[in-house]
């Protein structure tokens, strides 16, 4: 536990064998549960989170590969059962810093935050990130700003997080995007339910520098997904107006009715 709230780990992992149990154990003692989801690997990954021993670990698995978001999902949805208060999201390929993780969970064990997130872009180990990533990284933070509106947010791709379940449960997690683009469509869930978030300085972590992101993801996938964003924000917006308006309209005219029945003859 941390400031007396129950911490659950969500690990979200794909072909993760050689590094999952790296992750897991390095887990510090305050995180009194473990959730790992197997994204239906195709190596030993399941097998290899299943045989580390620890009190709280539990793994599941998708029998269809659905995406690191809904992987996510998952957890989160099993941490809510497990009684847990917050879930802390690590990646399974160990390229978070498993020192870092009270700095993530203590904005929102705290009662500061609803959720909090990594932000690697202002580390003073910065220059570890490759820069083509360092770029893309930028530019998906400034879009991600002009789509919900939350011009906030320093680091829209860090997947280093942590969340209130009780604030979670009030998310329409189906309607978030489960894979590439999962970071930026919670964002924007978040924004929408008017979640107080955080930011805390994270290391970027980059032992290799392979990426599994594709160009097509990147110059299609994206884009799709932010236009998406801020279009349903201005569609809120559009009918927020015009409800206003004729909210007052109906005010005006209920007025003016008024005084004609109160005027006397």
């Amino acid at each position: 536990m941390l400031s007396g709230k129950k911490i659950a780990a969500v690990i979200p992992a794909y072909n993760e064998a050689k590094n999952i149990a790296k992750v897991i154990q390095g887990l510090p003692d305050f995180v009194d549960a473990i959730i790992v989801v197997d994204d239906a690997s195709e190596d030993a990954t399941f097998a290899a989170a299943s045989a580390f021993e620890r009190e709280g670990l539990k793994v599941l698995r998708h029998e269809k590969n659905s995406g690191a978001g809904a992987a996510i999902i998952t957890g989160y949805l099993e941490a809510a059962e497990s009684n847990a208060d917050i879930a802390v999201v690590l990646a399974g390929d160990n390229q978070m810093k498993v020192c870092e993780i009270e700095r993530v969970v203590t904005p929102v064990a705290t009662g500061g935050a609803d959720y909090s997130k990594g932000n690697r872009l202002c580390s003073k180990e910065i220059g570890w990130m490759p820069a083509s990533r360092r770029f893309g990284n930028y530019a998906l933070t400034y879009l991600t700003r002009l789509a919900t509106g939350d011009f906030t947010i320093m680091d829209s791709q860090c997947g280093f997080t942590a969340i209130d379940l009780g604030f979670f449960s009030r998310l329409d997690h189906n309607g978030i995007y489960p894979r590439y683009g999962y970071p930026n469509s919670m964002l924007a869930a978040l924004i929408e339910a008017g979640a107080r978030i955080a930011e805390v300085e994270v290391s970027p972590v980059y032992e290799n520098g392979k990426s599994g992101i594709r160009w097509y993801i990147a110059a299609f996938t994206y884009p799709c997904i932010l236009l998406d964003i801020f279009l349903k924000r201005a569609a809120r917006r559009i009918r927020s107006m015009l409800t206003s308006k004729a909210l007052e309209k109906a005010r005006s005219t209920a007025g003016a009715a008024l005084l004609t029945v109160k005027k006397p003859s």
